[in-house]
């Protein structure tokens, strides 16, 4: 399998058109069966990475103090109607992040883009909008790889292997088997 560098947001990079070509270019890298839909993306999600690009690109000495606030401002991944941004950064030197997922019809290795010049990284992804992913993060750090769960969304799924980070987007409905069904218990 071909190993990807990451993209950067660098300070020419940081107008909305620029990103949202970026992220077509991702999607239709990744043979996505809705990349080439026209008008199918919207970026909602995306305009809380371009408005951290733009700080970051002004005042590039509080870059660490604008990536905390960043993380405490919002919940991730971040979504919108159809598009699901991932999001990772830590604190400490990454060579790359990738997103590791199993979408049907969608490459299941997915590079992430470098913001600009910091350790932060983000992946915006067209998805359906009653869609539910199970995934998990690839951390490149001087050539040593990991799969880690995403350490900012608290959400998991359980299998006999261990567990998943789960996006959900904003039309997933939880299955009617999930529920116990009372009735069936007898005291």
């Amino acid at each position: 399998m071909p190993r990807h560098r990451a993209a950067r947001l660098t300070p020419d990079a940081v107008d909305p058109k620029t990103i949202a070509m970026s992220a077509r270019s991702t999607l239709a890298n990744a043979r996505s069966p809705l990349a080439n839909r026209p008008g199918a993306l919207r970026f909602a999600a995306m305009q809380a990475i371009l408005d951290l690009a733009r700080h970051v690109q002004q005042e590039p000495q509080r870059s660490d103090e604008l990536l905390r606030a960043f993380l405490e401002r919002y919940s991730f991944p971040l979504t919108d109607e159809n598009t699901a941004t991932f999001f990772y950064w830590d604190r400490r030197p990454v060579d790359h992040v990738f997103l590791v997922h199993w979408i049907f019809g969608l490459e299941s290795h997915q590079p992430f883009m470098r913001l600009g010049d910091t350790n932060a990284f983000y992946l915006p992804l067209e998805l359906p909008k009653s869609a539910r992913v199970e995934y998990k993060l690839e951390i490149v750090r001087g050539g040593q790889r990991s799969w880690v769960r995403d350490p900012l969304n608290p959400r998991q799924a359980f299998d006999p292997f261990g567990s998943n980070s789960v996006c959900p987007m904003p039309g997933y409905k939880d299955p009617a088997w999930i529920v116990p069904d009372l009735s069936l218990i007898h005291i």
